[in-house]
């Protein structure tokens, strides 16, 4: 918590200053973020702190799924723990350089027909149909923005969208 006040702390601050004051903003950012970091990693230990990273890196892809799953609950046909992770694998796995990617570009790069495919196998028709269907009223984006955006993105020269 304190690393983001100090981020955007120093990311305002920046906003009023020459060359040379932007720059020592963004090298007081980048120490900031090492600091926080290092101290993430002494308390969670090596292997949570990955996990976490893992998981942050990940969130635009698990904000879409929970976009579907506050719907299925209130349908009566909630979505498992199990079920939810297997959505994200499975659009990770549709994704060439998923390792490589984070944050809104892993959503920008899911193949939804191998993504449909692959939740077909795990959800049950009720779920699926939401899956494909639902439009959130919440902060979380669903797969017709990341679709819409990636089309847009095609038009205009971007990179490739997929159905």
């Amino acid at each position: 918590m304190r690393y983001n006040e100090r981020a955007f702390d120093l990311r305002g601050a920046a906003l009023a200053q020459d060359e040379a004051g932007r720059a020592t903003a963004a090298k007081l950012r980048e120490q900031a973020k090492q600091e926080c970091d290092a101290a993430q990693l002494a308390l969670l230990g090596p292997d949570k702190y990955h996990h976490m990273e893992e998981y942050v890196r990940t969130l635009p892809l698990r904000n879409v799924v929970l976009g579907v799953a506050g719907p299925a609950a209130l349908e009566g046909v909630p979505l498992t723990m199990e079920q939810s992770e297997g959505l994200v694998q499975a659009a990770l796995g549709g994704i060439a350089d998923a390792r490589t990617l984070g944050g809104v570009q892993l959503a920008q790069q899911v193949d939804w027909a191998a993504l449909d495919r692959a939740a077909q196998t795990f959800l049950t028709p009720e779920q699926f149909r939401l899956f494909k269907t639902v439009a959130p009223m919440s902060g979380f984006e669903s797969r017709w923005t990341q679709q819409v955006n990636a089309e847009i993105r095609r038009a205009t020269g971007g990179e490739p969208s997929r159905p």
